[in-house]
């Protein structure tokens, strides 16, 4: 009977740990594709990356402190127009995408 509470108690902490390792871990990805839309009152907008049949419209939220360069400079969100082609790099954040970091790379 020892055995298998002490087996009961070992399964909780080692399920905890797991728990608190999986919320720690922040992973991050980037997308590249077209600006569609911007909503600069909420600070977010709209990316269509993908090719061919396989396009996706991704919806960013820019985080305060996300980096926005254009060319070397910073730019603020405002700047990005409908048709530019970005570079973002973000994380999950909840349900929603935050973007860290925004590289306009080229104007259509």
């Amino acid at each position: 009977m020892k055995r298998f509470a002490i087996l009961g108690v070992l399964l909780l902490l080692a399920s905890a740990l797991f728990a608190a390792g999986a919320q720690q871990k922040a992973t991050s990805t980037s997308f590249q594709g077209t600006v569609h839309a911007l909503h600069p009152k909420t600070g977010s907008f709209e990316v269509v990356t993908g090719v061919g049949m396989a396009l996706r419209l991704v919806r960013l939220t820019a985080a305060p402190t996300a980096r926005i360069a254009s060319g070397g400079a910073g730019v603020p969100l405002t700047a990005l127009k409908r048709g530019d082609i970005v570079r973002v790099r973000c994380h999950w954040s909840g349900k929603q995408l935050v973007a860290d970091r925004i590289e306009k790379v080229a104007t259509r």
